[in-house]
């Protein structure tokens, strides 16, 4: 709808498809504000409040397309630390008894 619609029709979407995003962003934001800790002042927090549209942003754009790419190659394990298995089995190993 967002890309074909302009594209195809030349109909824009509507102004409040950009916004209502960014109020809900900043809503979600608040618990920056509202949850107070001794370590962190509260110019701080209101900065990370303030800059939640530049991670609406990021969420659109670079993190959006790092979703896909892990959804589409969540398969492909190949990176990992354990491509032989685990070194754990589950059988005993044999005990002597001497007496």
């Amino acid at each position: 709808m967002l890309a074909v619609e302009p594209l195809a029709y030349g109909n824009p979407p509507p102004k409040s498809m950009l916004v209502v995003p960014f109020l809900i962003g900043w809503a979600q934001g608040l618990r920056y504000l509202s949850i107070i800790r001794s370590d962190e002042r509260i110019r701080s927090r209101a900065l990370t409040w303030l800059a939640m549209p530049a991670a609406i942003l990021l969420a659109w754009t670079v993190l959006r397309w790092l979703r896909w790419y892990g959804i589409a190659t969540c398969a492909k394990t190949g990176w990992g630390t354990r491509e032989n298995g685990a070194e754990v089995t589950l059988t005993e190993p044999r005990t002597t008894v001497s007496a």
